[in-house]
């Protein structure tokens, strides 16, 4: 089934509706439907609950319809359980085979930067995550990193949804958010030799309780140029920085460019292979780490659990490992494709040949039924963290719509005259009180919503 515009707003229009008296509705998406726990290939809007109930149990708020219609197409709804969507940082995490398994390769001190290392922030730490992959700032033309919001800023909220009475300043200014890399072990996140960049700035979110959905989780940070490599060279063992660890045979030839919004609107049919590589998880996908494939389009996640408060999102991209039943789909190591601490990673798909960045892993959860009978009772698909925090399933954000709300573009590794942020060039501009705007404009400059700040005061005269 294409997935049209029609059918994205019908499934916005279905979790905004149920989500609202069903706090149990975790996910809405267009993705296939499952009986017994398999996939029958039949299309369905599915919607994840986290207590899948008998319908004498169901009250009136939590009926939901076996079926919609858009246009002249009857859509079949189809309930799944789920855990809870996670944010895929973690505190204490170590890796899915244990501390020195394979995956140890993205969790230790790496020069030139790679995409799929650890990575830290002074103002979020002690939560790890994952460094993306590299981009190019559209305005100042700097070559920058690419990760997850809510692995670099302590609060990422607009600042119009904060309390401005009891004023808690939270802010990429003072002090001012400096990133670490760092072999985890040696606990060298706030020795200053490991620093590799600040702060540029982040896609604010918006808060459930504001009415509004978010579509991004995104952030950039600087780097220093001796910190990275632009030119590859497999023969040596010398990767280029957008090389990403662990996938030297699937990505090589070079930086690959964003996805189109055409081709991220029409991934749920097209089901391309994918790739990723994260802290936690190490590299996986077809030729890596089993199989990864596409399980739902412009997914809507209305309840995401953060510390600031629930969060919603949509037109998010769902990824799952297939079924059991395919001896392919899992190597040992291999079990998920995506835990806490993978959150930031790039996620990676082929179209026409071409390996192309589609988005960024945020958050992630575990289909019950679609976990192996063995480890159906494992308590890390209860929805608890912990250091084994598992998920069958993993969610994007699309770069097309990250590359928008942060004025990034694709990084075009061979160009001339390359350059990175000059950090003391970096200026900031106040306004009172708080703002629902992403930006400003002040002496035709375009200005980041960069947080509160208590020892400022620049204010914008135009």
């Amino acid at each position: 089934m294409k997935l049209t515009k029609e059918i994205k707003d019908k499934i916005d229009d279905v979790a905004k509706t149920f989500a609202k008296g069903n706090t149990t509705i975790v996910s809405v998406g267009l993705g296939q439907k499952v009986s017994a726990g398999k996939v029958t290939g039949d299309s369905a809007i599915v919607i994840g609950v986290t207590e899948k109930k008998p319908i004498e149990e169901l009250s009136s708020d939590e009926m939901i319809p076996s079926e919609v219609t858009v246009g002249d197409t009857v859509i079949k709804i189809d309930i799944i359980q789920q855990s809870p969507v996670q944010l895929f940082s973690c505190t204490t995490c170590g890796g899915w085979n244990g501390s020195n398994s394979g995956q140890f390769t993205n969790r230790q001190f790496t020069r030139p930067l790679r995409g799929g290392i650890t990575m830290a922030s002074g103002n979020n730490y002690p939560s790890v995550g994952t460094l993306g992959t590299f981009v190019q700032d559209i305005a100042s033309g700097a070559i920058v990193a690419l990760t997850n919001n809510h692995v670099t800023i302590e609060n990422a909220t607009y600042t119009s949804g904060r309390n401005l009475v009891a004023i808690t300043v939270e802010n990429d200014y003072d002090p001012i958010n400096r990133i670490y890399q760092a072999t985890e072990a040696a606990g060298g996140y706030t020795q200053p030799v490991n620093e590799v960049g600040i702060s540029v700035r982040y896609a604010p979110i918006y808060l459930a309780s504001s009415g509004f959905v978010n579509q991004v989780d995104a952030a950039i940070y600087s780097v220093n140029w001796t910190d990275i490599e632009n030119v590859n060279n497999p023969s040596t063992g010398e990767y280029a920085s957008w090389v990403p660890i662990g996938l030297e045979s699937v990505v090589y030839n070079q930086n690959p460019p964003f996805a189109t919004t055409a081709e991220l609107d029409d991934i749920f049919n097209s089901n391309p292979q994918i790739w990723s590589s994260g802290r936690t998880s190490g590299a996986r996908g077809k030729g890596v780490c089993g199989f990864l494939k596409v399980n739902a389009g412009s997914v809507n996640l209305p309840n995401v659990g953060t510390s600031l408060g629930p969060v919603g999102y949509n037109d998010i991209i769902a990824v799952i490992r297939p079924s059991d039943d395919d001896n392919t789909s899992q190597q040992p190591g291999c079990f998920n494709p995506g835990l806490q601490g993978d959150s930031g990673s790039a996620v990676y798909s082929e179209f026409n040949g071409v390996k192309k960045l589609i988005g960024l892993l945020f958050a992630g959860n575990c289909i019950i039924g679609s976990m192996p009978v063995a480890d159906q009772g494992n308590a890390c698909c209860s929805g608890t963290p912990g250091v084994n925090s598992c998920s069958t399933v993993f969610y994007v954000c699309r770069i097309d719509k990250i590359a928008e709300q942060l004025g990034i573009q694709w990084w075009d590794a061979a160009a001339v005259n390359q350059y990175t942020v000059k950090t003391n060039t970096m200026e900031y501009i106040t306004e009172p009180g708080g703002s629902s705007f992403r930006t400003q404009i002040c002496d035709g400059k375009t200005y980041y919503q960069a947080g509160l700040t208590n020892t400022l005061n620049n204010s914008c005269t135009p």
